[in-house]
């Protein structure tokens, strides 16, 4: 009798100590639905149809197969079957290295897929937005160098494990709600790791110092880092040195005024300025897409004004937002602009054209014809003798033919200008040389 109590209290015991774990096990819930039962779920989720049994005795159900739909089953998250997942390259400009693991450096490519180990390289400027499983987005930034740590998912459960390894640059993240116990996206630098649930956040990592910013623009983040943790909600951000605990949120720039800035400009290398921010040492300007999230250009700028930026004719967003004195980014305005093409110049009216005929001789006369110029008032007939170099004849006059008397034998230069009375000026025609041969001579 007494070791039938012994046993008794020592199940009770063990069953306390199983609920016990169970209780701080994460788990995963699955609704059953028609034709659905153990096996096939252990089968598809487990990766082993035998592990219903187990999965029967965890949710302490005693007929296997006649769970009716809607019965709730508790899946421990770690007896469930993780996968790796693929991101993709949706966005890419300028030269980028993907390093696989084991493998040579190659360029990466738009379309491309990365996986969990492969590694970015960004050129100065270069810019690649990833999309993981999920459809979280990834936004790297220009000198940016990341590392994929993890790329996992749960199946079909929409569980996805994301992590990422910053060693410098800046990185923006849009994530989408995090769905069950099992989904995690995180991003670690060299001084901190950065935890989300659900949310737009930023992380950058200063080049040689290591020195880490962690800014959210909605949601919530958990920044840790030397054994202690900051939560940051939207609108705050913090700065983290390596070996040293996160500062204290740090409240973000307000968004600068760019209402000042034009909505439609006919310009291609065109010039952008706004008032200075309180509190900005600098600014960061992103040029995207009209109507798109595709980023087309980045700037970090010291001063509230960009020159010479160049853009084909189109619709833009542009993005401006400030940063201060800890090198924290604040939040973006957000600003349209459309660029139409230039009006070509006006073309130059054409220079007036005066052509003098070859002239026409009849017995004793000569005589001499020429176009009419627009806006001509009157002309002037020159003859002048190749051998004195005087004018043999000069006379204004107001129709454009003209008959006289031959000269006297010799060479002569023949040419007719007509007054253009609007530019005040005189317009000369081409010239004529005349020979009036000795047999020519008037008796």
């Amino acid at each position: 009798m007494k070791r039938s109590i012994r046993w008794l209290l020592l199940s009770l015991v063990l069953f306390w100590l199983c609920a016990q774990a169970a209780d701080d096990e994460p788990e995963w819930l699955y609704t059953m639905r028609p034709g659905d039962n153990l096996w096939s779920l252990a089968q598809r989720y487990l990766g082993d149809g035998g592990a219903s049994v187990k999965l029967q005795r965890y949710n302490q159900i005693d007929a296997a197969t006649k769970i009716p739909p809607g019965t709730r089953i508790h899946i421990p998250l770690s007896w469930m079957q993780q996968q790796p997942a693929v991101a993709r390259v949706v966005q890419l400009r300028g030269d980028v290295v993907l390093q696989h693991s084991g493998r040579q450096p190659e360029p990466l490519t738009l379309g491309g897929r990365l996986w969990m180990g492969d590694s970015l390289e960004l050129g100065e400027v270069a810019l690649v937005t990833i999309e993981l499983a999920d459809g979280s987005r990834l936004l790297l930034g220009p000198g940016s160098h990341i590392t994929m740590d993890r790329l996992s998912a749960y199946g079909d459960t929409g569980m996805v494990d994301s992590r990422f390894r910053l060693q410098r640059g800046r990185v923006e993240s849009r994530v989408r709600p995090l769905k069950g116990p099992g989904s995690r996206y995180e991003i670690s630098t060299p001084a901190a790791v950065t935890l989300v649930r659900g949310t737009d956040f930023r992380v950058g990592v200063e080049s040689g110092s290591g020195i880490s910013q962690s800014e959210v623009v909605k949601g919530e983040v958990a920044v840790n880092a030397a054994g202690e943790s900051v939560k940051l909600k939207a609108g705050f951000g913090t700065r983290i040195e390596p070996g040293k605990p996160p500062l204290a949120p740090r409240p973000l720039l307000p968004p600068p005024d760019l209402s000042a800035l034009p909505e439609r400009l006919d310009a291609v290398a065109i010039t952008l300025d706004w008032p200075d921010q309180k509190g900005a040492v600098g600014y960061r300007l992103q040029l995207l897409a009209s109507g798109d999230d595709a980023l087309l250009a980045a700037h970090q700028l010291e001063q509230s004004r960009i020159d010479e930026l160049v853009l084909s004719p189109g619709r833009y967003q542009v993005r401006i937002r400030g940063i201060d004195g800890l090198g924290l980014e604040g939040l973006s305005s957000r600003h349209l602009l459309e660029v139409v093409k230039p009006l070509p110049a006006p073309s130059p009216e054409p220079e007036p054209q005066l052509r003098l005929e070859p002239p026409a001789f009849n017995g004793a006369w000569v005589s001499f014809r020429w176009n009419q110029p627009p806006k001509a008032n009157h002309y002037r007939l020159l003859i002048i003798s190749e051998q004195t170099g005087l004018p043999l004849f000069s006379r204004r006059f107001e129709t454009t033919v003209l008959s006289l008397p031959l000269p006297p034998p010799g060479r002569y230069r023949v040419s007719v200008e007509a007054w253009l009375a609007v530019e005040s000026r005189w317009l000369r025609s081409n010239l004529y040389r005349l020979v009036i041969p000795p047999s020519w001579a008037l008796p």
